[in-house]
């Protein structure tokens, strides 16, 4: 499992670098362990940044998905529900959207989460987050998506205008908000109900 999380985070890697994701050879780069560690400040940043907008997300009441040892909030108390939750000491777990409802498939059943907010940033796939908007239509959840990176990576434009798409497809009560600092991009799509302060800080 851990290969495979590699292979998501090298594929991001290659996405923003505009490599060919074929040449394994970047793989055991420098430029890659660099680009890692590189995507955890972003992160970080990132952390603040939806301070300032005004989402701060109490820790109790906040699901990260789809995330593992190196891109994740975990560090910081957040639940997680991902395919890789065991590189963060968490049982692996899947997120399942249906219709706008939730369901968490673990190996134990299946549940429903019971946070309010349903976050998730520079996800691996589009597909994972395409279904998102319904999550926010029905009502009962939050949503929270982030993209961030540096403003020449060649994915940059792609992945702003799939939270643009997304926006156009949720109804009202939420925010998409986008800015640079430096040579860095932090772009954030957020619904607006249940809204609490004090996320998390660094």
């Amino acid at each position: 499992m851990f290969e495979m999380y590699l292979l998501c985070l090298f594929k991001q890697y290659c996405d923003a670098r505009g490599l060919d994701i074929n040449n394994m050879n970047n793989m055991y780069s420098n430029d890659f362990c660099d680009w890692i560690v590189q995507n955890k400040s972003l992160l970080s940043n990132y952390i603040d940044y939806l301070n300032v907008l005004g989402f701060g997300y109490p820790l109790d009441d906040v699901v990260e998905v789809g995330k593992g040892k190196y891109d994740s909030l975990s560090e910081y108390g957040v639940n997680v529900i991902s395919t890789f939750a065991e590189t963060v000491g968490k049982t692996n777990s899947r997120l399942f959207v249906d219709r706008g409802m939730l369901f968490i498939l673990r190996q134990g059943g299946i549940e429903m989460p019971k946070e309010h907010i349903i976050l998730t940033h520079n996800p691996y796939f589009e597909s994972e987050v395409l279904s998102w908007y319904l999550i926010h239509n029905m009502g009962n959840k939050n949503i929270s998506i982030g993209m961030f990176g540096k403003l020449d990576d060649a994915d940059t434009i792609r992945k702003v205008e799939l939270l643009e798409k997304l926006s156009k497809q949720m109804t009202e009560d939420y925010s998409f908000d986008y800015d640079t600092n430096s040579d860095s991009y932090f772009c954030s799509l957020n619904s607006k109900r249940y809204v609490k302060k004090n996320f998390l800080t660094r």
